[in-house]
């Protein structure tokens, strides 16, 4: 009998095209903004408010529903046009596998936050960089150049991560 080896189950291809997330490296000690960690602790009035919650409180995954709806009211919108989501991460990887397809275009600032990227190479969209001035400023005479009709994101960190600088209105 002759026997052949199979692979398991392959990621699509456009996943195995998709850009690698590497954080950046270096000391954990102080201020990490690019982290997005608080390296100071936890304030003392999250530390209480913890601890007045059960443990099966915290085991359960929380329902979003029902604060979506607040939200929504405060906000003046329907509940259907409010969606809650773990973290701007999984914002922005809903928003490109929701609208972004292959005869899209996503404009991206660069040097930027460097998700927009990994998460918009896992569509078929078109990934359009635009560079950042010399000093680093909002290159937006370049970027309103570089719009099309396919044009479906562009997407903007103000400030920008990691350089800083603010969007400036024109």
């Amino acid at each position: 009998m002759n026997s052949v080896k199979t692979q398991g189950p392959q990621p699509r291809e456009l996943i195995r095209r998709m850009r690698e997330y590497h954080p950046p490296l270096g000391d954990r000690r102080g201020l990490r903004l690019d982290f997005n960690e608080n390296t100071l602790a936890c304030s003392p009035r999250v530390i209480e408010v913890l601890g007045r919650i059960s443990r099966s409180e915290l085991t359960m995954y929380p329902e979003r529903e029902s604060i979506e709806h607040m939200v929504a009211e405060h906000l003046k919108l329907k509940p259907s046009q409010v969606l809650l989501t773990n973290g701007v991460d999984e914002a922005l990887h809903v928003l490109c596998q929701t609208y972004l397809d292959g005869c899209d275009e996503i404009l991206l600032p660069v040097p930027t936050y460097s998700m927009y990227a990994v998460y918009a190479s896992g569509t078929d969209a078109k990934l359009v960089e635009v560079q950042a001035d010399a000093d680093f400023r909002f290159p937006l005479e370049a970027l309103l150049a570089k719009i099309t009709p396919a044009t479906k994101v562009i997407a903007i960190a103000n400030p920008n991560s990691p350089t800083g600088q603010a969007v400036q209105p024109p």
